[in-house]
């Protein structure tokens, strides 16, 4: 199997109108090619998920307290 990532503009027109992402995989398996869309990478979280939703921390505070505890042990 060999994997490329490559840019959408370097596409044929009729898979750029399939295509809205700006980078696409291309891979190759067994004579087969399959083009595969990557998602732009979202940063750090801004809040907490999970048990912590409605604790009323930011991330950056969870932080510094999960460093503070780390110092403490």
């Amino acid at each position: 199997m060999n994997e490329q990532i490559v840019n959408r503009e370097s596409l044929p027109e009729h898979l750029l109108a399939r295509i809205q992402s700006s980078q696409v995989v291309v891979r190759e398996d067994n004579g087969s090619f399959v083009l595969t869309p990557l998602k732009p990478k979202t940063g750090r979280p801004s809040r907490l998920f999970g048990m912590l939703t409605k604790s009323g921390l930011s991330t950056e505070a969870y932080g510094r307290q999960k460093q503070l505890d780390k110092e403490l042990e």
